[in-house]
């Protein structure tokens, strides 16, 4: 027999107003034993625990109300831990923007087979303490073995402004323990040489495979659209000063491919690892 309006409303009366769970645990233990609850209501002259009357559907009928609760509760508690996480992440890339910036220093972090293919005129099996000075005692920063360490259609090379972001990067599928982080010093700037015609945003149409421009991105940072695919938004933000507050933002990310090898190998004064 199915329980009538009225013992529903006061199930309901018993569950929202008598018991209210307010949180996970209690509203478990509701849902765990719903008889013992029941109990407490008062249908006319008789207990529908106590008496049996409808026992079951009432219990039934509890449960979903429990259920109902703790679903409403766990979704509160995931919601309010992910805007945590949120704010966590953006606190993150504020800080990733906070910090000063020189264009004439670009960072990459790296495999120790691409250092060893890039660095291998100085003949060491991992990066030393100090600066290698490109082109000084006939050894040379190789660039091209970049490249060709990674022999890809329109692969690019990309580097970082920001070293703390270096130092974030993290992928399985792409990051070992022994990977190195290296600081490459240029004579001129990137932004200063191809950011009129040869640099574009990453995600603008047709930049991925078009090996004539260096690709320009902010994703990581703190970017409100961080899928910039605008070329006055780029060069809007390229032309931010150097300092300021967490209005100003700077740092960005610059992917090359071998057309523009030759700038690198040209350009490139030295290198350091970070520690």
């Amino acid at each position: 027999m199915a329980l009538s309006d009225g013992e529903k409303r006061l199930i309901d009366h018993q569950f929202y107003d008598v018991i209210n769970p307010a949180n996970v645990f209690a509203a478990k233990q509701a849902q765990a034993d719903p008889v013992k609850y029941l109990r407490g209501i008062s249908a006319g002259p008789y207990s529908i625990a106590s008496d049996g009357k409808n026992l079951q559907e009432a219990s039934d009928y509890w449960r979903k109300l429990a259920d109902a609760r703790l679903l409403q509760l766990e979704k509160k508690i995931n919601s309010a831990h992910e805007r945590k996480m949120q704010r966590a992440r953006l606190a993150e890339r504020w800080l990733l923007d906070d910090q000063p910036v020189n264009h004439a220093a670009l960072y990459r972090k790296m495999s120790i087979g691409e250092w060893r293919a890039m660095f291998a005129e100085w003949g060491e099996d991992h990066p030393q303490k100090g600066r290698y000075e490109n082109g000084r005692g006939d050894k040379h920063i190789l660039f091209k073995k970049a490249f060709e360490y990674t022999n890809t259609k329109n692969y690019r090379l990309w580097f970082s402004t920001s070293l703390m972001k270096c130092r974030k990067f993290d992928n399985v599928n792409a990051t070992q323990s022994d990977d190195v982080i290296m600081r490459f010093w240029f004579s001129e700037t990137a932004k200063d040489r191809f950011s009129r015609t040869g640099m574009l945003p990453h995600k603008q149409r047709g930049v991925q495979n078009n090996p004539d421009v260096v690709a320009w991105h902010r994703e990581e940072f703190a970017e409100e659209e961080p899928n910039i695919d605008s070329t006055e938004v780029m060069k809007n933000r390229l032309a931010l000063p150097m300092v300021g507050g967490h209005e100003v933002k700077r740092h960005y990310n610059l992917g090359f491919t071998s057309n523009q090898e030759d700038w690198l190998k040209r350009t490139c004064v030295s290198a350091e690892p970070m520690y």
